[in-house]
């Protein structure tokens, strides 16, 4: 399960709603299947159509066809399941969220708790036993590798 968007406003009186993004990756394409829980129960939406506006993706699911329809659906986390491919070095969040991080020396650091995305670049956020979040930048001078677990190179004053 893929956290993907939040939907966050209804747009005109044709069924359409207002999507933020919360994904890397293009999910939103006519024909894709997105989910959301309505309490315990996962309901399907299937795209009927998409398009953009600003950094907003404005969305029409199958068997929605006005403002009313569409009303109830504000405020909801969309997901899905399909994972997407992945480049050499790419990486989807919650596949690092959980990992135990080393030092190159073979120490244990802590556990990835959640990853910061700035700017400039992304943040591993790592939680020692004990210790306070411990901010490591996720680029290749830092992290030499990622697997069922991460290897960092540590420098004064990283820890």
């Amino acid at each position: 399960m893929y956290r993907v968007g939040k939907i966050v406003n209804t747009h005109g009186i044709k069924g359409e709603v207002k999507v933020m993004s919360t994904s890397d990756f293009d999910r939103f394409k006519k024909g894709n299947t997105l989910y959301y829980y309505n309490k315990k129960e996962k309901v399907n939406l299937k795209i009927k159509s998409v398009r953009m506006q600003n950094e907003i993706f404005l969305i029409k699911f199958e068997g929605f066809n006005s403002l009313t329809e569409v009303e109830d659906l504000k405020g909801l986390e969309l997901f899905t399941s399909d994972r997407p491919e992945l480049e050499e070095d790419e990486y989807i969040k919650e596949d690092l969220i959980g990992l135990s991080v080393y030092s190159t020396e073979g120490e244990l650091i802590g556990k990835v708790i959640d990853l910061r995305f700035l700017p400039s670049q992304e943040l591993l956020v790592v939680k020692g036993e004990g210790k306070k979040e411990i901010l490591i930048p996720l680029i290749a001078e830092f992290v030499v590798s990622i697997n069922d677990k991460i290897i960092v190179k540590v420098i004064e004053g990283l820890i």
